[in-house]
């Protein structure tokens, strides 16, 4: 696995344990406010975050064809620099589309009446969910990356910079 793509798992790792710190912070807090019921999301709530996190996940699978194929006028040496750098670019527009859930859960827990920390909880799932899947760079989104940037005929070696095999 090359520097640039541990450095980048190292960040998506901090990035995905964020959540986790807000969601402990969000506990002590409802947990005063709603002392009575924390765990018991409305249904309704609880029904529109599962829609979204389903909405989200094709939006998340279509993003996939919207990177741009590596140019045959690349070199060899700038194609892997390119490829890396637009794996990167749709990476962090996924994990933003999917954080979205995560953060509108947040919001959420604190307008609803009951069941705030639920709905925290519910959304936190959803959205970690769709990040590990989506954002976190394992074999699935790097050969579907890399299969869109070498569609044009120019390797970009994205792959090997995480050590995957094809």
């Amino acid at each position: 696995m090359s520097q640039q793509a541990k450095a980048f798992r190292t960040l998506i790792y901090t990035l995905l344990a964020g959540p986790v710190l807000i969601g402990a912070a969000v506990y002590s807090v409802l947990n005063r406010s709603t002392a009575k019921t924390p765990f018991n999301p409305p249904l309704a709530v609880v029904a529109a975050q599962v829609v979204v996190a389903v909405v989200l996940h094709f939006v998340c699978e279509a993003s996939y064809r919207r990177v741009q194929p590596l140019g045959l006028d690349l070199s060899e040496q700038d194609a892997p620099r390119q490829a890396f750098a637009r794996f990167m670019a749709s990476v962090v527009m996924r994990f933003a589309l999917c954080e979205g859930l995560i953060i509108v859960s947040l919001v959420a827990a604190f307008v609803v009446s009951s069941g705030g920390y639920g709905v925290y909880l519910v959304g936190f799932v959803l959205g970690e969910a769709l990040l590990l899947i989506h954002a976190y760079p394992w074999r699935r989104p790097v050969l579907k990356t890399q299969a869109r940037l070498d569609a044009d005929g120019r390797r970009g070696a994205l792959a090997e910079a995480f050590g995957i095999s094809e």
